[in-house]
């Protein structure tokens, strides 16, 4: 009877562009990223707080540190969630603000297991080279053609801002 339930209960999966509350089938997704040579995908969900954390403080220090040294790197923020949270406005307009491309995958069922499902779906299905992923958040650098390029970052940005910079500043030098 539960599992029923959940099926009938469930809502269709979209992809909204949240700048303009545009929506895209998730098929559509990889035409997201073809306009830039490099972007690091950081996927989210709302109820992990160092998420959250790593969204206010530590990607705005990423996108000064990419822009100083002249690496054209786009920045998408992607969150998984059944529902858009409440009181996400500001921080949505302030990442909007601070240049990143923000997007909000509405999944059919708002429970941790279904948001890591469709991430994994979504990743797996459209980005070449993509390893399925344990937890959030999830971080990746991907090129236009929509391939992951590198996935083994660590899996919080918690620690040290310079050391995940230098990273992937070593990477992209590496690409050039």
């Amino acid at each position: 009877m539960i599992l029923l339930c959940l099926a009938a209960c469930q809502k269709p999966e979209k992809i909204y562009v949240v700048a303009d509350d545009r929506e895209i089938d998730p098929e559509n997704f990889p035409g997201l990223l073809s306009g830039q040579k490099y972007t690091l995908i950081y996927a989210w969900t709302s109820w992990c707080g160092p998420c959250r954390h790593s969204l206010r403080e530590h990607l705005p220090v990423y996108r000064a540190r990419f822009d100083s040294l002249g690496l054209d790197v786009n920045i998408t923020t992607i969150l998984f969630d059944g529902d858009m949270p409440k009181n996400y406005d500001q921080l949505i307009a302030n990442l909007h603000h601070e240049g990143f491309s923000n997007l909000w995958y509405q999944t059919s069922l708002d429970l941790p297991y279904a948001h890591k499902s469709a991430m994994n779906a979504l990743f797996a299905n459209n980005l070449e080279g993509y390893e399925k992923s344990k937890g959030v958040p999830v971080i990746l650098l991907v090129n236009k053609e929509s391939r992951v390029l590198k996935n083994d970052f660590p899996n919080s940005i918690e620690g040290s801002l310079d050391s995940f910079a230098k990273i992937l500043e070593a990477y992209l030098r590496s690409k050039d």
